[in-house]
């Protein structure tokens, strides 16, 4: 006699949690991974939402509104929205001075942005002069403001028989019983007439006229350039017989001597000729008169 078996199928569970939401319960589900049959387990409610509620008052430039957002989800509602502000300017006129301008400024009450407009110039300063201890002391009546000027007369020019760095010079040609004193007017080298009486320039002196010498050369000063007194030589035998020229150089100088009333500047001798200054192997007397302040 056979004996037969009896086969009896047995369900393989697998499980999957679905977890709870806002507005949606959590349950397991049961699944025969043979068959396909399932089931439900451990159902639990829907969480609901959890808001936070944040107010954006408005500003000059954006408006303003309330907000919530669920802190679980991230959905969010926006609503009271109202429009910007607009900047309140308070508008302050500050009046020009006499060296700067003046404008009108327009500050915001509620957030600080500013801006100017309205513009005007520098009054500029209105000076009045008085005579002081050998100086023209200018003052502001407005603002008070001052500054002095030595007086020309002030200042004499005493004949020297040789240069002292960091002083001041009138350089003369002496041609026909006449001094010639050597000029830079305009930037531009020529020569003005003056006169001399017992050592000194008795003529008026303009800033044209004076040379300053430091480190053996010779020069000046217009606003922030100084130019210096500059001897272009003539290339070839023109170098040594020709004349080289006399000129003014902010970039290159020329070395200056003095002797036996003769001025060297380079390798060449300061003369005059044809009511002009030049350059040449021989030399016109040169007669230096030295700025000397009497006060």
């Amino acid at each position: 006699m056979s004996t037969v078996k009896k086969i009896v199928n047995i369900h393989k569970n697998g499980s999957a949690v679905t977890e709870a939401a806002c507005e949606s319960g959590g349950f397991t589900t049961h699944t025969c991974t043979a068959c396909g049959d399932s089931y439900v387990t451990d159902e639990i409610a829907a969480l609901g939402h959890n808001y936070e509620t944040v107010t954006v008052a408005a500003t000059c430039t954006t408006g303003g509104y309330t907000s919530t957002t669920c802190t679980n989800c991230g959905v969010a509602e926006v609503y009271d929205q109202t429009e910007a502000l607009g900047h309140d300017y308070v508008s302050v006129t500050v009046d020009p001075t006499e060296t700067e301008g003046g404008y009108t400024s327009h500050t915001c009450a509620n957030c600080g942005d500013s801006y100017a407009d309205t513009y005007t110039a520098a009054l500029g300063h209105s000076y009045t002069s008085v005579e002081a201890d050998g100086y023209l002391v200018y003052t502001c009546g407005t603002c008070g403001d001052s500054y002095s000027e030595k007086l020309a007369s002030a200042l004499t020019y005493n004949k020297v028989t040789s240069l002292t760095s960091d002083n001041n010079y009138v350089i003369t040609l002496y041609s026909g019983n006449k001094y010639y004193a050597l000029s830079h007017e305009n930037n531009q080298i020529s020569v003005v007439q003056v006169t001399v009486s017992n050592g000194v320039v008795t003529s008026e002196i303009t800033e044209d006229l004076v040379w300053t010498y430091s480190g053996n050369k010779l020069s000046y000063k217009d606003g922030n350039t100084t130019y210096y007194l500059y001897a272009q030589s003539a290339s070839g035998w023109w170098g040594w017989f020709g004349t080289p020229t006399l000129t003014l150089s902010t970039g290159s100088s020329s070395s200056v001597s003095f002797s036996n009333s003769k001025l060297k500047v380079g390798s060449y001798y300061l003369r005059y000729s044809s009511k002009n200054a030049s350059l040449n192997r021989s030399a016109t007397t040169t007669y230096l008169f030295q700025e000397t302040d009497e006060t």
